[in-house]
């Protein structure tokens, strides 16, 4: 699609996940008609960025905001609007930025999360990986369980560098780990995938269930909903050659590790 023809980001720094969730909340309730993108790294996201790319972004959970349209004007009046509601829920610093290539490099934090994460451990080895979670709420519960979620992953011992599409409820928690970790980080998205599905949520909000998932289709939708899946696959794809043993399985045995 053809680029806007304005642009006028700005980055919002509060002193936790919580603070930032509520105001992306207030963000969703306000007319503010030319805001476009609206992210978030938690401290540890920007503390991975930072060295991973080299920026010294204050290493607290931050906000990332982007509006565009045809009028400047507008574009600061709804920023302007943006930080009035950030300054109410505690935010700490606020920047902005009026031209293409400052929005982008203050982008580059946000669009570099998983390859942060993935170089955080200096010493890691081939079987190192990082883990992809998705899960994602409705925004009425996005602040408790954002903040919930975060500190499971921290009393474990892991880093939860988190990146979020957050207005829409959907939050990534991109955990560096190593093989002697992997237990532990299994038991940490059980936890984080239970508080998801009591708050209303979904374990994917965006990458879909595949083969993790699977184990969770049922608590999220019902044994019933699920053998409606089974049966439509089973007229559709009779021989099961298509894509087999993804979201579901046919024979009821979907606990996968």
């Amino acid at each position: 699609h053809a680029l806007p023809k304005k642009r006028v980001g700005s980055l919002m720094a509060f002193p936790d996940v919580r603070s930032a969730a509520q105001c992306v909340v207030q963000f969703r309730h306000a007319v503010l008609t030319s805001l476009t993108r609206c992210e978030m790294l938690n401290g540890p996201g920007i503390e991975a960025t930072n060295k991973r790319f080299n920026m010294q972004l204050e290493a607290v959970p931050t906000l990332f905001l982007e509006f565009q349209g045809d009028s400047e004007d507008m574009l600061v009046s709804d920023a302007r609007r943006a930080e009035e509601l950030a300054r109410g829920n505690s935010c700490t610093a606020y920047r902005i930025a009026m031209n293409g290539a400052e929005i982008d490099n203050l982008w580059e934090a946000r669009r570099g999360c998983w390859f942060a994460a993935r170089d955080w451990n200096n010493d890691r080895t081939p079987l190192d990986n990082v883990y992809p979670g998705d899960c994602c709420v409705p925004l009425s519960q996005l602040p408790g369980v954002i903040s919930q979620a975060e500190a499971v992953f921290t009393a474990s011992g892991l880093m939860p560098i988190m990146c979020c599409h957050i207005a829409d409820g959907n939050f990534h928690l991109t955990v560096p780990y190593s093989q002697a970790e992997r237990q532990t980080l299994l038991e940490c998205d059980k936890k984080v995938v239970e508080l998801t599905l009591s708050a209303g949520g979904t374990c994917t909000g965006e990458h879909g269930v595949g083969l993790g998932k699977m184990k969770y289709m049922k608590a999220e939708h019902g044994e019933v909903h699920v053998n409606v899946m089974r049966s439509v696959k089973r007229a559709l794809d009779p021989l099961n050659i298509m894509n087999p043993g993804k979201i579901f399985t046919l024979d009821d045995d979907e606990q996968l590790p």
